[in-house]
């Protein structure tokens, strides 16, 4: 997937049926969640006049399709704003999971998240995170940084068994004496 320069609230997702001879692109638009993101990290409160612009991009951060039809999309939020001389830049905490069943046509939101409700109360780097797994439609796994990132015990792994609407932290506290060399 990419972000679409000319349109921020979309991703193009690009999709091969033949092992790589062809491709086709198929437009996602992502505004809506977009808005929602705008509204949780408070961004309408940088802009300043009506001469500094912003755009808000939806910036594609992984993917993966168990199968040709089931398939898996994270995305998080980009706010730039302020004058063309001196821009700033905002980074979402809050990332979206996508679910699609039927080869990227339709996708279903199935979590919208700052990582606070599905750590456990842990809060979750997912800025860090770029690395999730699913087996099939419903069962993956979730890789991300807690607080204090850094220490061994800040590591986690999470658990989904219903395509993502939730997750379980596993608990890795005995991992280490099992790993060789550990």
């Amino acid at each position: 997937p990419a972000a679409d320069a000319e349109h921020p609230g979309l991703i193009t997702l690009w999709g091969s049926a033949d092992g790589g001879e062809s491709w086709t692109s198929t437009p996602l638009d992502c505004s809506a969640w977009i808005e929602r993101m705008a509204e949780a990290e408070r961004w309408e409160e940088h802009k300043q006049s009506v001469f500094n612009k912003s755009v808000a991009w939806a910036i594609p951060n992984h993917y993966q399709f168990v199968s040709p039809e089931v398939g898996f999309l994270v995305f998080y939020g980009h706010y730039e704003y302020g004058p063309a001389d001196k821009r700033f830049a905002d980074t979402s905490s809050v990332f979206v999971l996508l679910r699609t069943l039927d080869g990227g046509e339709i996708w279903q939101e199935m979590c919208f998240t700052d990582g606070k409700d599905i750590g456990n109360g842990t809060s979750l780097s997912f800025a860090l995170f770029n690395s999730f797994a699913f087996l099939n439609e419903n069962v993956g796994f979730l890789c991300a940084h807690g607080e204090g990132y850094g220490t061994e015990e800040q590591f986690n792994l999470l658990r989904t068994t219903d395509g993502g609407q939730t997750w379980q932290q596993l608990d890795l506290s005995g991992l280490a004496a099992t790993l060789p060399g550990a």
